[in-house]
């Protein structure tokens, strides 16, 4: 399956897809930090990174500082392959319910900001938007329209509040350490419908990139990295982390 990437500016900001093995080890390395050292969602690997079965067919946005500096990330999985809700978040899906698998369909998780942002407030949630804002661009281009992704019940709250309104397609459920999450499908056909009009300013920000993509056949990942680190993970079972 072919997808794009994407590279855009924004002040001192910039969002971008993650291809370079520098870029993926700065990804993998805070994700380590976070879900590893700080969370204790997944199991601590001797070489500092977190790496996942996911990540072999997986593509990743990064927000990065004018210095290079990773600041946040979001791995998008793409619908020929497994997502998390259909294993370690079947949990959060209803009896019934049909996992979107089309084209047009795509799942987020390891969604995470750097900690050296955590206490700056309003700074934070800036930069979440502009990589929020990022993956709109990153569907746009590459013909993306459903979003699934499972968060916690107060993100979820707060996504909404700022213009992302993610439908949940079950009741929330307590994960592991007793997070109170939901999985939940956004839709960017609704919200064009919804801030077209109403919230213009905000959706023309949203719309409004200079991008430069390219044809991306499969993530240029660096396979022999990844593979050492998952035979870290053999007897284990993925996390059942969000982000």
């Amino acid at each position: 399956m072919i997808y794009k990437t994407i590279q855009f500016g924004e002040g001192k900001y910039c969002v971008r897809s993650i291809t370079r093995t520098e870029d993926q080890i700065q990804a993998y390395t805070l994700r380590h930090h976070v879900f590893s050292q700080t969370l204790k969602w997944v199991p601590a690997s001797k070489n500092g990174l977190d790496v996942d079965p996911y990540d072999l067919f997986a593509m990743t946005l990064g927000l990065f500082s004018e210095f290079g500096e990773l600041l946040g990330l979001v791995r998008i999985l793409p619908p020929h392959r497994p997502f998390m809700l259909e294993r370690e978040f079947r949990s959060l899906v209803p009896t019934g319910y049909r996992v979107r698998k089309e084209r047009d369909t795509v799942e987020l998780s390891r969604l995470v900001m750097a900690p050296s942002l955590r206490h700056k407030g309003a700074l934070s949630w800036k930069l979440s938007k502009l990589l929020y804002k990022g993956v709109y661009q990153w569907s746009m281009i590459n013909r993306v329209n459903y979003i699934y992704l499972v968060v916690e019940k107060r993100v979820l709250r707060a996504l909404s509040y700022s213009g992302f309104h993610c439908k949940p397609i079950g009741p929330s459920v307590k994960l592991q350490g007793g997070v109170e999450s939901v999985a939940g499908l956004l839709d960017w056909t609704d919200f064009q419908c919804q801030h077209q009009n109403t919230r213009r300013i905000f959706f023309e920000w949203m719309t409004t990139a200079q991008s430069t993509s390219d044809s991306w056949p499969e993530p240029q990942h660096d396979h022999a990295l990844m593979l050492e680190t998952l035979k870290e993970y053999s007897g284990h079972e993925i996390s059942r982390s969000v982000h």
